[in-house]
């Protein structure tokens, strides 16, 4: 893999931190539990703090899930230096930009904020959104690719 590419690899995971943290900045402007109905009985936005992990599991696990996130950005970092599949590596962005995304609301609030509310589904964010997509495609490719 070529220098550019691993350099397009981590702007998509620093990317997804900023928007991420973007749409977490404003959010905070409602009032904690506030909804706003975007699409009506589809998509609200209602702003919540989450205790837990993604999609409202593991609540209160504060302490192990920032553990958890750091054995799983080590483990990223291991595979980002070792790996040269590129499907890979681009999916594994996906995954670290949303880590850090929660990690960093992790420590600075002691909870992460969540705000995307699509009703027959828990409320979450745009971290929770690629660390989802990431793990689901990286799943998918590696079934396949076996």
């Amino acid at each position: 893999m070529v220098k550019k590419e691993k350099y397009l690899i981590l702007f998509i995971s620093l990317l997804i931190v900023v928007v991420d943290q973007f749409t977490k900045y404003f959010v905070k402007k409602l009032e904690l539990g506030q909804t706003i109905e975007i699409i009506p009985d589809f998509l609200n936005l209602t702003y919540i703090h989450n205790f837990g992990a993604g999609f409202g599991t593991f609540q209160n696990w504060g302490s192990i899930l920032i553990l958890i996130s750091i054995i799983a950005l080590i483990a990223a970092v291991y595979f980002f230096i070792k790996l040269k599949d590129k499907v890979v590596l681009y999916l594994i962005a996906l995954l670290v930009g949303g880590i850090i995304g929660n990690m960093i609301d992790r420590l600075a609030y002691g909870y992460v904020i969540d705000f995307l509310d699509f009703i027959i589904w828990p409320i979450f964010n745009v971290a929770d959104m690629m660390i989802t997509i990431s793990i689901f495609l990286l799943i998918i490719y590696l079934w396949f690719k076996k």
